[in-house]
């Protein structure tokens, strides 16, 4: 519904693609998202980072698609306050080599089977696919927003049969296919 997306709003047939972008501290409104993909609306989110999102009722979501939407997200880490990826009934799409690890509630929901493969987080033991490993990807600490993945991380070369991408989200080489927006630290 108009007014509920926070950083970024598609439905009746607009076709939006996201490659490496930063959506960090955004609010939403009345269980929105800060991507938020409907009624018809097609997101593909490729190398990017979803984070920190702020939310008055608290029930906020990173991304979110419903009613005939489809959502496709390949090489991004969904992270901190409000990590969460929830694929609602009518929607559809795929979960690709993904890292998802919320501050408190969140993680990945899908009502309908979406196929993934080779994700890292929590939730991701729900899709359909290989090498999904429902465990904490083991971020660098430190700065909040900070979403890289230690050398140690499972996400770390988790990907293999996917082959890389030519770069991660930091603009560097990515020669080891993790899982997620960020090569090991």
């Amino acid at each position: 519904t108009l007014g509920e997306g926070g950083g970024l709003f598609a439905a009746d047939g607009a076709l939006v693609e996201i490659d490496y972008t930063g959506i960090q501290y955004n609010g939403s409104h009345q269980s929105g998202a800060q991507i938020l993909v409907e009624g018809g609306g097609n997101v593909e989110i490729s190398d990017s980072l979803i984070a920190d999102t702020s939310d008055e009722w608290a029930s906020i979501d990173g991304v979110r698609a419903r009613g005939g939407a489809s959502l496709e997200m390949k090489w991004s880490t969904v992270g901190g306050l409000g990590a969460s990826v929830t694929y609602e009934a009518g929607s559809t799409g795929t979960f690709t080599a993904n890292t998802i690890w919320p501050t408190g509630a969140g993680g990945l929901t899908t009502s309908p089977v979406i196929l993934g493969a080779c994700n890292v987080g929590m939730g991701v033991g729900a899709l359909f696919g290989p090498a999904n490993l429902a465990v904490d990807p083991v971020f660098v600490p430190g700065v909040r927003g900070e979403f890289r993945i230690q050398n140690a991380s499972p996400a770390a070369g988790n990907c293999p049969s996917l082959g890389t991408a030519d770069l991660d989200f930091a603009n560097r080489a990515s020669p080891l296919a993790a899982a997620g927006a960020f090569e090991a630290n």
